[in-house]
């Protein structure tokens, strides 16, 4: 996983983190058809996606925190969805 780890943040500082979701929807979709949506060969390419997502809400809150005044409602909210995340995790 750190390996995951340091390809989202190379992502992320080249400022193509929106990319980095194609490969691990692209490999569910394949083991999905080989090993079936709940397969054990999954779990890894989900922790991996889970990465990702978690690091383009931290984008979209320090963006949204730059931009908005503090507490504004986007912000709350995508704060509320990161907490959510890491509750589910």
């Amino acid at each position: 996983m750190m390996v995951v780890h340091d390809l989202v943040r190379a992502y992320t500082v080249t400022g193509h983190l929106p990319d980095a979701v194609e490969w691990p929807k692209n490999t569910l979709q394949t083991l999905g058809s080989r090993f079936g949506k709940a397969g054990l060969e999954s779990v890894g390419i989900l922790n991996s996606l889970s990465i990702i997502y978690d690091q383009q809400q931290l984008l979209a809150l320090r963006i949204q925190k730059d931009k908005l005044l503090p507490g504004h409602f986007n912000a709350v909210w995508v704060s509320n969805e990161l907490g959510r995340v890491y509750k589910h995790l």
